[in-house]
This record gives structure tokens, sequence and C-alpha cells, in this order.
């Protein structure tokens, strides 16, 4: 999958019964390959114009079990600048503090990143609060 052009992508897609022909021929258009793919959310999907929400569902669950089949085990962890400052911000803070200093409050994230910065924070500190 990773080695897909956005032609293999497109014709994946085509190939699908549960994915409309329009989804296919978005990939083609905003030639999506196979590593993007993989990576593609909700927003990304939304981005190049397929907004209904049962067909985004379709293809969010397509794509899903495409990454199962084809990474296994492996975990794809969002890179994102915004929540790894927030999260260094936050480290650093915790730093400064002295035994005994009350920690400081939990970082305001903004709401389109929410479900991001939580999904980051739990991969890289698991069982912290």
């Amino acid at each position: 999958v990773e080695s897909w052009d956005f032609e293999q992508v497109a014709k994946w897609a085509s190939e699908k019964e549960n994915i409309p022909n329009e989804v296919a021929q978005k990939f083609r258009e905003n030639k999506i390959d196979g590593t993007e793919l993989l990576f593609f959310g909700r927003e990304d999907l939304k981005e190049i114009g397929i907004t209904r929400p049962g067909t985004l569902a379709r293809v969010i669950g397509t794509i899903d079990e495409l990454k199962n089949r084809h990474l296994g085990n492996m975990i794809i962890v969002e890179q994102s600048p915004y929540c790894f400052g927030k999260i260094i911000d936050q480290l650093r803070l915790r730093a400064m503090c002295r035994p005994g200093d009350e920690l400081p409050p939990a970082p305001e994230i903004c709401e389109p990143d929410k479900k991001r910065f939580k999904r980051i924070v739990e991969y890289y500190f698991p069982g912290d609060e």
C-alpha cells in the first residue's frame, strides 16, 4: 500500500463495493498516494470534497480495514507540531517545579485538536494523568 501511486489508490477505491465511485475520482483528482491514504482521516476526506456523513463513515471504515491488513501491529501516531508544542511546554513547566510545588494546570488545547492531542498523549505517556 505504501508504494501505491494515486492511480492504484483510485483503482482500490473503485473496486470496493461500499465506496461510491466519486470517492475514487476524488482520490485521483487530488493525487492521493498509498502512504497518504493510510494517514487519511475524516477531516482529510472533507478537504478533498467528500462530505456526506454516511460516505465518510464507509470510507474511513474501509481505510481502517486496509491499515489493519497491511500494517498489522504497526502503530501510526499522528505528528502534530501544535500538539507536541503543547506537550513540550507542559514538560518544561513541570521541570521548573520544585518538590512539593503544585503541578501546573493541564494545557488548554483548541477544540479541533483535542482528540489528536489526547491520542498523542495516551500513546507517549500511557497511564499518565
